[in-house]
């Protein structure tokens, strides 16, 4: 019994215990609050003078406050901004550095709270060195001026590390040429402008652009381009004659157009081969003789060329072999003879190219020009297009290289029968092309090039319908003559004697064209079109 009375205060101590521990059915342990953080990255890299950034997440534990971060351990240069948590679970820390800031590695420390519970993660912080420097760069590579002008190029600056004044330079500048500056100073923009003479020579200049802040330097190519002036009358009125040579028909010919003329001196006389049309469409060639005053124009007897299968022609004389040539198409074909007004004595045809060259899309109305070294071969595509090829002049008329586009347009501001002369006393030369007005009406531009293988640009004032080399809007006719066409169409300038120079007199201008009624150019289709030809005169000089 004594030993029972013992054990019972044992026994009831573990009951009450049992009753009230932890069992599933009872109560729940409590759980501490805390927060925790974690970076993106262990380690940001930044360059000096440069930012970057790195995310924190925030994980919470029975805390909702509003979390704030601060970052300690920054170096002299570096300093940090913050997007908080607050509320949520992710902020980020941006890392700002200045130029001065010393490279290296430092350990930083990140640190979060909510106003109770704190959290901190290591962060290591990477500053790279930045060489200082400044870098220059123009707003075009190119300056293309004309002799005597003036142009600018601008110039931009970036600057790392560095902030003094920046003064430019310009070296490799021809004879005629200045240039003077904007400086950037302690700005990060400038400009050059480059002032030339009249005599400058032309041509491409390589030249270099030097910037500098007396410490630090950058430099950059710049091509100075030079162009000619070009001397040769930019706008241009004329006067015309009414038709003096209209379609001729014979017993085997019955022709209702006569065009494409192309006319030289020789013998004191015109030398004129053109093109025909016959009443079902078909084109031809036919040569006339015609006085030098054209009193018997309108009587002259056409000689018909049925043997050559051609049209569109151009007859010169190639003195370097004391021989005539006739070139034509509708490929670019040529036969050659002793005597121009021996019409039926052409050799027959001969290709220029054994087939089309692939760079040419279309090709149409040929004319050759020479200078003292080459022979070039031009022509349009009835697309806007126009081309030139070329051979030594020795191998004329072999040997004609790839032909390129030298100028294009539109379709009708630059289609077909296409002209190219040496304009005399100005070294200079004078390209025409027809073109389509807004009624189809036909007129010519002019284009100049300063070399036969230069750059052809529009020539002033005469590359439109309503301001032409000739067209309706700067040709008056002569008294007592109807404005009997509005179209001025393919034909030439009358040349200067008669050789391969295609010489003209830029004070002494005529232009034989194709013209025809403006109610048969709009009523017929273009084959069945009556045309005749007309003489216009410049009086613009």
């Amino acid at each position: 019994m004594k030993s029972l009375l013992r054990l019972l205060p044992a026994f009831l101590l573990f009951f009450t215990l049992a009753g009230c521990g932890g069992s599933s059915s009872g109560g729940t342990t409590p759980v501490s609050s805390s927060i925790a953080i974690q970076v993106s990255s262990p380690t940001v890299t930044v360059s000096q003078g440069s930012s970057a950034s790195a995310t924190v997440a925030v994980t919470r534990t029975g805390t909702t406050g509003n979390v704030t971060l601060s970052l300690t351990g920054l170096p002299a240069g570096a300093t940090a901004t913050y997007q908080n948590p607050a509320a949520g679970s992710g902020g980020q820390i941006t890392i700002n550095t200045t130029a001065a800031a010393t490279a290296g590695t430092y350990p930083l420390t990140v640190q979060a709270t909510d106003g109770t519970y704190s959290a901190s993660a290591n962060l290591s912080l990477v500053i790279t060195a930045v060489s200082n420097s400044i870098a220059i760069q123009l707003s075009s590579a190119t300056l293309t001026l004309t002799q005597g002008a003036s142009g600018s190029d601008t110039v931009t600056v970036t600057r790392t590390g560095t902030t003094g004044d920046v003064t430019l330079s310009l070296t490799g500048l021809p004879t005629g040429a200045t240039a003077t500056y904007q400086d950037p100073a302690a700005g990060n923009s400038g400009q050059i402008t480059v002032n030339t003479t009249a005599a400058i020579a032309t041509g491409t200049y390589p030249l270099t652009l030097e910037a500098t802040d007396g410490t630090y330097s950058a430099s950059a190519s710049l091509s100075l381009v030079i162009s000619a002036v070009p001397l040769i009358p930019t706008s241009y009125s004329w006067t015309s004659t009414g038709p003096i040579i209209s379609a001729k028909s014979d017993a085997t010919h019955n022709i209702i157009a006569v065009k494409d003329p192309s006319a030289v001196l020789y013998n004191g006389r015109w030398v004129i081969y053109a093109s025909t049309v016959d009443s079902n469409g078909n084109y031809g060639m036919e040569y006339l003789n015609v006085a030098k005053d054209w009193s018997d124009a309108s009587t002259a007897t056409p000689y018909f060329l049925d043997y050559l299968p051609g049209t569109a022609p151009q007859v010169f004389y190639f003195a370097p072999q004391n021989k005539w040539y006739l070139i034509y198409q509708w490929t670019p074909q040529f036969s050659t003879n002793s005597d121009p007004t021996q019409p039926q004595n052409w050799t027959p045809p001969s290709n220029f190219f054994a087939s089309q060259p692939s760079s040419v899309s279309a090709w149409i109305d040929f004319w050759v020009i020479c200078d003292s070294e080459n022979c070039y071969l031009f022509f349009c595509g009835d697309n806007g297009n126009f081309y030139r090829s070329s051979t030594p002049i020795g191998d004329f008329p072999n040997g004609f290289n790839t032909p390129v586009i030298v100028d294009s347009s539109s379709e009708f501001d630059m289609f077909e029968a296409d002209n190219v002369y040496s304009v005399e006393g100005t070294g200079q030369y004078l390209a025409n092309i027809e073109c389509l007005g807004p009624q189809g009406q036909r007129y010519f531009r002019a284009l100049w090039a300063s070399s036969l293988g230069g750059t052809w640009t529009s020539l002033g004032n005469t590359d439109s319908f309503s301001t032409p080399f000739l067209g309706q809007d700067n040709v008056t006719f002569n008294s007592g003559v109807s404005n009997w066409t509005t179209s001025f169409s393919s034909g030439g300038l009358l040349i200067d004697g008669n050789d391969q120079t295609d010489s003209v007199d830029p004070n002494n201008l005529q232009f034989l064209y194709q013209g025809a009624d403006p109610s048969a150019y709009s009523n017929d289709t273009y084959g069945m079109i009556p045309w005749q030809l007309g003489l216009a005169t410049a009086t613009t000089k």
